[in-house]
């Protein structure tokens, strides 16, 4: 009894020690498998993690992110770029600017007529320092170091050639256009040949009834709705020129012909158009866009068949085309000498037609001095138009 008693006790103690340990392993088991899980649950956080920044919506932000930051970089260095042009433009047209009103400056100190004067106005220039650009200065100072007396550059005054009736309806910057224009003309007139008029020309913008322009006595008239076309106030202002020489002369016949045609002929040759009164067709709207052209090829005959009112107006574009022609196959410079010298240098008709070939034997003469070439093409030009050559 005893025995089985303590075989019965033993084999208690031998099933508990094999439940223990079964139940040790079953607690190892699930320690491993709560790690295996807490493993699992760590690695998937990480996944989780990393697969934010593979998000295709993440990859979407980022891209913009640093394409809006390459554009930003782009724009601030082109802003950067484009302020320092725009900073180099602007000093440059300053300069540009200030060369020029100083380039100007020198030009009104020598419109005195006299080189003495204009001298002393370079002078005061660069001693006052209203000339600054050194190489400007420089130039001068050489100049009036080693200048001749009596001798240099210097232009006519325009205040002793031109100048403006008080009463005239005319706005400062039409005198002021105006006043350029003939500013310039007369350098042109001066490089042609022209002598100086003693006389001065006043000019005199009127209100008329009828449109119109004219000279008369030292004045030229000119309708205000007129005063912006060139040819007008250019060829009023060789009347003035023209007929220095012949003031008591009639302005009739072949010698209102001729001189109404250089008047045309200069205007032209300096604007280098053939036309006159091109802007005042376009105010008055006139069929055709022009007043007179001297790009023709009218005959010397046709004066046979004009009146004598006629002849001041058709007959300047008979003598203008021939004039125009000469210069066409001369060049302006060589016709423009030709021309003024004629004019000036010979007598002009006043007599009938056939009298013309008295400023026909003129031009001949003047063009033989240019040389044989140009007497030969002027000769030819006259000849084909019909113009009386001996």
């Amino acid at each position: 009894m005893r025995d089985f008693d303590g075989d019965a006790l033993e084999f208690e103690r031998e099933k508990w020690r094999s439940e223990m340990n079964l139940r040790g392993r079953e607690l190892d088991l699930k320690e491993l498998e709560q790690a295996t899980r807490d493993a699992e649950i760590d690695l998937k956080r990480k996944e989780q993690a990393s697969s934010k920044w593979r998000s295709p919506l993440i990859v979407a932000i980022l891209a913009a992110a640093v394409a809006a930051a390459g554009n930003a970089v782009v724009t601030y260095v082109n802003g950067r770029l484009q302020r320092d042009m725009d900073a180099r433009r602007h000093d440059a047209e300053i300069q540009l600017e200030k060369n020029k009103s100083e380039s100007d400056r020198i030009l009104e100190m020598i419109k005195t007529g006299d080189p003495e004067k204009a001298a002393g106005n370079l002078e005061f220039l660069v001693k006052s320092g209203l000339v600054t650009n050194p190489e400007l200065t420089a130039r001068l100072k050489d100049f009036l170091e080693n200048r001749t007396p009596g001798s240099g550059p210097s232009l006519p005054s325009p205040s002793s050639r031109v100048g403006f009736d008080e009463s005239s309806p005319i706005t400062p910057s039409m005198q002021q256009d105006l006043q350029k224009l003939l500013n310039d003309y007369f350098t042109y007139l001066d490089k042609a040949g022209f002598p100086r008029v003693a006389a001065k020309a006043t000019i005199k913008i009127e209100n008329m009834r009828n449109p119109g322009a004219y000279y008369r006595n030292d004045t030229i008239f000119i309708d205000a709705r007129m005063a912006g076309d060139p040819t007008v106030a250019l060829r009023e202002y060789n009347h003035h020129v023209l007929t220095e020489r012949y003031r008591d002369q009639d302005w009739i016949n072949q010698y209102s012909a001729i001189e109404s045609g250089l008047a045309d002929y200069f205007a032209c040759s300096y604007l280098n158009n053939p036309k006159i009164g091109e802007k005042t067709a376009q105010v008055f709207a006139l069929k055709p866009s022009f007043m007179r052209t001297l790009a023709n090829n009218r005959k010397f005959a046709e004066f046979s068949g004009l009146t004598k009112g006629q002849i001041p107006d058709i007959g300047a574009e008979i003598w203008g085309g021939a004039f125009w022609e000469i210069r066409d196959k001369l060049g302006r410079n060589a016709a423009d000498a030709i021309m003024a010298s004629a004019w000036f240098k010979h007598s002009v008709p006043n007599e009938a037609s056939a009298q013309a070939s008295e400023f026909v034997k003129a031009l001949l003469t003047e063009s033989r001095t240019k040389g044989q070439t140009e007497l030969s093409l002027v000769e030819r030009v006259l000849r084909t138009r019909g113009f009386p050559v001996s």
